[in-house]
């Protein structure tokens, strides 16, 4: 069962992936990095994760269709707010992240302390 539960995870992160990376080569299309062999490579590699999503999604979509969605809109939010802060505000939420994994309850104590007082 945990092998599965694993194949699951990794397929949804696959999915997950793939719509985020669709999102944001569809982004790059209303740029001028959008011409000549840049053009063409995105273009192939669009055809090619619709296609992977296409095929793999139902699965997903078969056991909780909101999840997948929650976990998309989560993450790109994430990604926004990164982008936004530039590469050392990337490497303070990666600092971030490494603290939770040593001690979770402090870095949730924290957050929650900080996101009651806005």
């Amino acid at each position: 069962m945990e092998k599965q539960n694993k194949d699951l995870e990794n397929l949804t992160a696959a999915i997950v992936s793939s719509q985020l990376t669709l999102h944001y080569l569809e982004q790059i299309k209303h740029t001028r990095y959008y011409r000549g062999k840049v053009k063409e490579t995105l273009r192939a590699a669009t055809i090619q994760l619709l296609k992977v999503e296409s095929n793999e999604f139902e699965k997903i979509n078969e056991i909780n269709e909101e999840i997948t969605h929650q976990i998309s809109s989560n993450l790109m939010e994430v990604i926004s707010l990164m982008l936004a802060g530039g590469f050392s505000n990337m490497m303070l939420l990666g600092n971030l992240q490494h603290a939770y994994y040593k001690n979770p309850k402090a870095i949730e104590g924290i957050v929650n302390k900080v996101l009651n007082e806005s």
